[in-house]
């Protein structure tokens, strides 16, 4: 299966791309820098990094021959609550154009957003669930929900065949410091 993953650089874009050469997948790697191959992946030749920023151009990371895309390029929360431009720029005009060129590129393929539970504002149900209604406190759970609404109604007109994922903040690791602030659990 041909995969494209865009914000392949960060913590889970890594993850998910060992996973994916581990099990024999040809991978598109993209992120605003040139996004590192895994270096524990088995068919590390199976991967292509690119150097792109979707917000100019989404149609460089494309092809119509891809089965899947994982949207998880994004400025997290903190970082798109202090700079408000960069952070409707990076997590919703550009994923709108990545979202319009895939309708045009590739119809019909499978997208998997990354979302967040910033989503949900506060105060949150000790089980959120699809019953749960949005209320987002901040900018970046703003723009993460207008994509969801996005996602809704492109996978309604069957332009792509969406699922979300709203993950809480990503456990803290080594390595460069992010500016989550939302979180759950």
């Amino acid at each position: 299966m041909k995969i494209l993953i865009t914000g392949a650089g960060g913590f889970v874009g890594q993850l998910l791309a060992e996973h994916l050469l581990n099990d024999g997948h040809t991978l598109v790697l993209a992120d605003i820098f040139e996004p590192p191959v895994p270096s524990k992946a088995s068919n590390q030749s199976n991967a292509t990094t690119l150097k792109a920023d979707i917000s100019a151009d989404a149609s460089q990371v494309l092809s119509n021959d891809l089965e899947a895309i994982y949207i998880f390029h994004g400025i997290m929360s903190a970082g798109s609550e202090a700079d408000f431009d960069l952070g409707y720029r990076v997590n919703l005009h550009s994923t709108l154009n990545l979202l319009e060129a895939i309708r045009k590129t590739c119809p019909g393929v499978r997208v998997i957003y990354a979302s967040s539970t910033a989503t949900f504002g506060q105060p949150l149900p000790s089980l959120p669930s699809e019953a749960t209604v949005p209320t987002p406190q901040g900018s970046y759970g703003t723009q993460k929900a207008m994509i969801e609404m996005v996602l809704n109604d492109y996978h309604r007109r069957e332009y792509i065949n969406a699922f979300t994922l709203r993950f809480p903040t990503i456990s803290v690791r080594p390595g460069k410091p992010t500016q989550a602030a939302s979180s759950w659990m």
